[in-house]
């Protein structure tokens, strides 16, 4: 999930005009993997390779995530993105553990107890979601939406207009002067 995160990130500051930025992280990434490579891996085998990529995809991912964080201003919400959505997964896969063990329904491999134990969790999980606030009446019909057959979810379309004012805007961002 790192390297994906990582990728995505590198991506979208390119897209923000931010490729010296990223580059420079990953030159710096680089520099570091082969500093412990040359270090640790003699010393520690395969397991000091495996924690060498982990090292490195955190240092590069976090770097990557700091730049695109200050480039478009967004206030990380780590309670509502990150704590929440956790103890609610904990939470689904806990009753639905009890569910299932109360009703004497053991788990396999089969498909059918796949699927039955998937759907559970799920339904436990958007319940606590909905319960804690951390599923608005929006995301709801929104995900309705998707399965609606009156055609696809409304997205906002972008006019070449739009996109100007957004580079426009970016690029002042970036350079240090606010918009007013």
């Amino acid at each position: 999930p790192v390297m994906y995160l990582d990728t995505m990130v590198d991506s979208m500051l390119k897209g923000l005009d931010q490729q010296v930025a990223s580059m420079r992280y990953n030159i710096m990434d680089v520099s570091l993997c082969v500093i412990m490579v040359y270090t640790l891996l003699p010393i520690g085998g395969i397991w000091a390779y495996v924690a060498i990529i982990f090292i490195s995809e955190l240092f590069n991912a976090s770097l990557s995530i700091g730049r695109l964080l200050s480039v478009t201003g967004v206030q990380v919400k780590f309670c509502r993105w990150a704590l929440q959505p956790i103890f609610c997964i904990l939470g689904a896969t806990s009753l639905s553990q009890i569910l299932f063990g109360v009703l004497g329904i053991h788990f396999s491999y089969s498909s059918t107890s796949l699927f039955v134990h998937i759907t559970v969790t799920t339904l436990c999980y958007l319940a606590f979601l909905k319960l804690t606030g951390g599923l608005s009446k929006e995301d709801i019909a929104w995900f309705r939406s998707i399965f609606s057959l009156k055609g696809s979810p409304k997205t906002p379309e972008i006019t070449d207009g739009d996109a100007g004012r957004l580079q426009s805007r970016t690029r002042r961002t970036v350079s240090g002067k606010s918009e007013g």
